[in-house]
């Protein structure tokens, strides 16, 4: 767009601007939109002459980011990076500038902080496993405001969310118990529970039963075989009705691969 804007201000031939615009649009992959814009641009241009189009600015200068200083790990003892807050993701970049990690917003599945100590915590899914790091920094609030809006406006594109939703899933919660906040992962195994000091998994023949209560609480019932006792787990979370549907579906899927399996045995005696 641009391009086309600068030759005709130095008065480059209609004719030898359209078919260089059209030839480079052919190489390049800018997208349907992009490119019907040149297009639209190129059919208009005997209206137009030397100053008349308006030159754009670069997508890079219109992002807009904010930057944090942070140190990698729970104390201030770890390694000092900068970490950029995007509309699309995260980036994390060295004291030299350079860039050390790129997360986008659809890999990120948790984030919680805590003010006392001033270390946030980002739970990342990547190559099917669930990730958790740990930074430290003064403006450990602000930093994750700052994330929380950023995804926000992401997800309110579409593009915080990605496609295709397998049986399961990963939830943030916080244990009403002790306060931490974390990950709940619901797979066919069973349910595990992944917060920033301690993980445990419960198997799903295990779990009695699951249920919520007001107010965003979901409850697991685990039965303990070696002291014979029901442990009672209380969680907090804005998808307790989520959490609860997805145990429940993996159940279900559980019963009806039983059953099936059961039929091909009895069909296979006849």
């Amino acid at each position: 767009y641009n391009l086309t804007a600068i030759m005709l201000m130095v008065n480059v031939t209609k004719m030898e601007l359209r078919r260089k615009v059209r030839r480079l649009l052919g190489k390049s992959h800018i997208g349907l939109v992009y490119s019907q814009e040149v297009n639209v641009l190129l059919d208009q241009l005997e209206n137009l002459h030397g100053n008349d189009i308006d030159l754009k600015p670069l997508g890079s200068r219109q992002s807009h980011r904010q930057s944090f200083t942070v140190h990698s790990g729970s104390d201030s003892a770890g390694d000092l990076l900068f970490m950029e807050v995007r509309e699309d993701g995260i980036v994390l970049r060295s004291v030299n500038g350079v860039i050390v990690e790129r997360w986008w917003y659809e890999y990120l599945v948790n984030m919680t902080y805590s003010p006392k100590n001033k270390v946030l915590c980002l739970w990342r899914k990547n190559s099917g496993q669930t990730q958790l790091h740990k930074y430290y920094t003064k403006k450990c609030k602000d930093l994750y405001y700052c994330i929380k809006e950023a995804m926000e406006r992401a997800a309110a594109r579409g593009q915080g969310a990605l496609t295709g939703v397998e049986l399961g899933g990963e939830f943030p919660v916080q244990d009403l118990a002790s306060g931490e906040g974390g990950l709940l992962q619901v797979c066919m195994e069973g349910v595990g529970l992944l917060f920033a000091n301690s993980k445990f998994f419960v198997r799903l023949d295990h779990i009695r039963k699951c249920f919520t209560q007001k107010g965003g609480i979901f409850i697991l019932e685990e039965f303990n075989p070696k002291t014979r006792q029901v442990i009672q787990r209380r969680y907090k979370s804005s998808m307790a009705d989520q959490i609860c549907y997805a145990v429940l579906c993996v159940f279900s899927y559980m019963a009806a691969g039983q059953e099936q399996k059961r039929a091909l045995q009895s069909g296979g005696r006849h």
